[in-house]
């Protein structure tokens, strides 16, 4: 499901489509789903679609298991970090805010 969430969120189209549940069901089960296009996006993206769209349902990859990929990791201290640093900014400026 989260696989099929996150490849809708980058192509707005769902990755597996038919016109029965019987043609969706033997896609998903079956055949690969369309790679994302190289050009506009990160290789990471279809590593972590690979992971979450695994045929194998026992082996795809959970959210632990995306978060602990190498290239994602970095990625995430560093914008975690951003955030920190904005928010230790707009409390300094006496700025306030209703989310955080």
């Amino acid at each position: 499901m989260l696989g099929c969430v996150f490849y809708e969120m980058c192509t707005l189209m769902r990755p597996f489509e038919g016109e029965s549940l019987s043609q969706v069901v033997h896609k998903i089960i079956e055949l690969p789903y369309e790679p994302l296009d190289s050009a506009r996006f990160d290789p990471i993206f279809n590593q972590i679609l690979d992971m979450l769209l695994n045929k194998n349902a026992f082996l795809r990859a959970s959210v632990a298991d995306i978060i602990c990929l190498e290239g994602l990791r970095s990625r995430i201290e560093k914008f975690t970090k951003f955030n920190e640093d904005y928010l230790e900014l707009m409390a300094a400026s006496g700025e306030q805010r209703h989310f955080q």
